[in-house]
């Protein structure tokens, strides 16, 4: 009779369905940290100024789908001259200072103030800046009112010759 002879290898693959999950792990992390979170987030190519990615909290503010917004350069938001913009991410990539205020515009033309946190990383042997930006324009109104408030102020006082005497309800005796 004839033998039939089976050969069968096995290999051990535990460690690299360890490393599988921990990818996954990494990816579901990433998608709550970037994607999901609401504070807006942009990926710049610091040396073409590109959009590489943006969060739907950044696609929300800016008025922009995913696709369109990613087709950008930086420059087509941030109401800086190119040359400036280039400047800030040069900054930003050397680590010298990584917050900034700029005027960004909306795709419904709409300027506004915002403040970016930058900060190199490194993806694909690459260096990109990872931005955090805030919408301040409402506080900068405030404190812009606030400040012509009190310069008003300044000028009455300045110009009155009677002498006033101010001072708080709860210290005011007769």
């Amino acid at each position: 009779p004839e033998r039939k002879l089976v050969l069968l290898c096995l290999e051990d693959i535990t460690a690299r369905k360890k490393t599988e999950e921990a990818i996954k792990e990494n990816e579901k992390r990433y998608h709550q940290m970037f994607e999901t979170n609401q504070a807006i987030k942009l990926i710049i190519n610091p040396a073409n100024g590109k959009i590489v990615q943006a969060n739907q909290a950044a696609c929300d503010f800016y008025g922009y789908d995913y696709t369109s917004l990613t087709l950008m350069k930086i420059w087509d938001i941030n109401l800086l001259p190119k040359e400036q913009v280039l400047q800030s991410m040069d900054r930003a990539t050397k680590e010298i200072g990584p917050y900034f205020n700029f005027q960004h515009k909306l795709s419904s033309g709409e300027i506004r103030d915002v403040e970016a946190y930058t900060n190199p990383i490194q993806m694909d042997g690459q260096t990109f800046l990872y931005s955090i930006v805030h919408d301040i324009t409402e506080r900068k109104q405030a404190e812009e009112k606030l400040q012509k408030e009190h310069d008003e102020m300044l000028a009455l006082f300045d110009n009155v010759e009677d002498v006033i005497y101010v001072t708080d309800m709860d210290t005011f005796e007769i």
